[in-house]
């Protein structure tokens, strides 16, 4: 490559991703040549998914498929899933070892906490038991780059035990540097920390994290990450992050500079989407990850979109989302799946009763299902796999709920605790009313809604029990007002492509 082609491409990373350090002439030249995979629309993952899939290596060690759907809302509106592989390695003790895994190299100068005697010299005054064995969760270094938005490392009281007793989240950049450190010193800890670095050009060391870990059945796998970002500590999140973790018994080849590709691409398409100025090779890679990356909601949509927000936060919706996942996990498991897809199924009537499903109501849509969703009623509601399979059928015009299942979740719902049931009622009301605004013949909320999806309404709130007091509380999952004083810095997610 041209010495000046190389210098333009590492200032463009050194600009896209302002926490990296030392972007060498390797890291460039694998960027470029994925860059140009991307365009030609040629992928390793393509390329693996046509031939043999490699095994675990000798050693054994764990292969996971993270997919990450990140959605944020200020500046801008961007709505992504993004996907990228990670692999669990155990820490030396006294010294560093190198590990040869089946997707690259995990190597001790990739991670702040190289061994076990790291992780007590760090943290060992906060973790209140004696711990002697610490896994590590992370992305691997292959053909000269790695990808490393996070990694997990998971503390044992002992070599051999069932699960860990606590973990710490290592925050990274997209072109491999490890930067921050985020404790959990038990399973059931929230991480509320600052941010500490700057991922991005819009994002600020100054914004608060807020998230946590949840583990699968066997209390060993991480099965779910979250995390939310705000300007203040408690604030109104403006970016919301969940990355599902599973096992893979073989792993395809996924090369880290395609990650690192799609995430500069989706930081320049996020700075296009805001208009903010930027140079010819800028503008020519933004476009690209405009056209040929997939978006649930482009943030160059802006002109399309109603006024950003969200639903205010109830000061008690905290407490609600703990009582309501208490209470549905003593429900049966089909009943627990109707009530935590009903947001999804409920919309899906409401969207698709007049025989269309446009763009305008699909990014409606997503804002409640990603913003609204998880703030008031619980992550459950839209990641888990029944919520999940819900709302990736939306695009289905048969998407929704039958007479049968609608009287089923009815059945449910009349069930709810008076406090929970209210809140949830109202929930729905609202979210229903917001997807049901759309130019029309029937006058209704002091504005028009089709006449199919008002009959979806009356059969919604007739089986659901919804009183006129519940249908009359602020529209839609939008709030204006207090999006004025919101932040507009912002962290970006993980995932293939996601950014922080």
């Amino acid at each position: 490559m041209l010495a000046r082609n190389r210098a333009a491409l590492s200032q463009l990373l050194a600009r896209s991703f302002p926490a990296s350090e030392d972007i060498d002439a390797n890291t460039v030249d694998a960027f470029l040549d994925a860059l140009m995979a991307v365009k030609t629309r040629g992928s390793a993952r393509e390329r693996a998914s046509s031939g043999e899939a490699q095994a675990r290596d000798a050693a054994g060690n764990a292969v996971y498929r993270l997919r990450a759907t990140h959605a944020r809302r200020l500046p801008v509106t961007s709505i992504f899933t993004g996907q990228t592989e990670a692999v669990r390695v155990t820490l030396g003790r006294e010294r560093g070892i190198s590990w040869d895994t089946p997707i690259g190299v995990v190597a001790p100068a990739d991670h702040l906490l190289p061994t076990v005697a790291a992780v007590r010299e760090r943290f060992g005054g906060r973790i209140a038991r004696p711990f002697a064995h610490v896994e590590v969760i992370t992305p691997p270094r292959l053909a000269f780059a790695r990808f490393a938005p996070m990694a997990i490392y998971l503390g044992y009281a002992h070599e051999g035990d069932a699960a860990p007793f606590f973990y710490v989240f290592e925050a990274g950049t997209a072109t491999g540097q490890p930067k921050m450190l985020y404790l959990a010193p038990t399973l059931d800890s929230i991480v509320e920390e600052r941010s500490g670095y700057a991922p991005t050009p819009f994002s600020s060391a100054d914004n608060w994290y807020t998230g946590g870990l949840r583990f699968a059945a066997n209390g060993n796998d991480p099965e779910v990450l979250y995390m939310r970002a705000s300007r203040e500590r408690g604030g109104e999140p403006h970016l919301r992050l969940h990355v599902e973790y599973s096992l893979l018994d073989a792993d395809p080849l996924v090369l880290p500079a395609e990650d690192l590709v799609e995430a500069a691409l989706r930081v320049l398409a996020l700075q296009r989407g805001m208009r903010l100025e930027q140079g010819l090779v800028e503008r020519l890679v933004a476009e690209a990850g405009l056209l040929i990356l997939p978006w649930i909601d482009r943030p160059d949509n802006a002109d399309a979109r109603p006024p950003p927000g969200a639903a205010p936060a109830d000061p008690d919706a905290a407490a609600v989302i703990a009582s309501l996942g208490e209470w549905a996990a003593g429900l049966p498991q089909g009943e627990r799946d109707v009530l935590y897809a009903s947001i999804a199924a409920l919309l899906g009537m409401v969207v698709h009763a007049d025989g269309k499903f446009d763009r305008l109501e699909r990014i409606e849509v997503d804002w409640i299902m990603n913003f609204a969703v998880p703030a008031q009623l619980g992550d459950s509601f839209r990641f888990s796999p029944a919520a999940e399979a819900a709302y990736q059928g939306l695009g289905d015009m048969a998407s929704g709920l039958d007479e049968a299942r609608l009287g089923e979740l009815g059945r449910i719902v009349a069930g709810l605790p008076a406090a929970i049931g209210r809140h949830y009622r109202r929930f729905v009301a609202s979210v229903c009313r917001s997807a049901a605004e759309s130019p029309g013949a029937l006058p209704r909320f002091g504005t028009t809604v089709s006449p199919a999806a008002s009959a979806a309404l009356d059969r919604i709130g007739a089986a659901l029990g919804l009183a006129d007091a519940d249908w009359q509380g602020p529209g839609g999952a939008r709030n204006k007002q207090a999006d004025e004083g919101a932040s507009d810095r912002d962290v970006a997610g993980l995932g293939g492509g996601a950014t922080r």
